[in-house]
């Protein structure tokens, strides 16, 4: 009788041993998946910043006048809200001559809150030719 209850307390030693190892596997795989999803769901977010990004100064640089100055959009569905900036710039050439009507472009994407609170930038330089004409 002795040993029926000793191999029954080592069966349910056993026993806890496995749920015990069984619930901290768990709770890794779901702490693992978590990770998962907020790195997924940032990597989203992230390309739908770049496109935007992308499309605002590809719309801005297309403009037949440019004016110097600052245009803050509303925030899109995701939140984001873009601020487009204009500057006219004086660059020089290879030559060291002024190049004219030299515009900086630059559109900043923000979004996010707090200590969570992002930020991107894209710029590119575009020149307006002046008395564009049969456009």
């Amino acid at each position: 009788m002795k040993r029926t209850k000793r191999t029954s307390a080592v069966v349910l030693l056993e026993v806890l041993l496995a749920i015990g190892v069984f619930a901290m596997s768990g709770v890794a795989l779901v702490t693992a998946l978590n990770k998962m999803a907020k790195v997924s769901a940032n990597s989203r977010i992230e390309m739908v910043v770049q496109r935007g990004l992308r499309s605002l100064l590809y719309e801005t640089g297309s403009f037949r006048t440019m004016e110097p100055g600052q245009t803050v959009l509303d925030p899109d569905e995701h939140g984001i809200v873009y601020t487009i900036d204009i500057e006219e710039v004086e660059l020089d050439n290879e030559e060291g001559l002024l190049l004219q009507n030299m515009f900086l472009l630059r559109v900043t994407a923000q979004w996010g809150e707090g200590i969570g609170a992002r930020e991107r930038v894209a710029e590119v330089y575009r020149y307006r030719p002046m008395n564009r004409t049969g456009l």
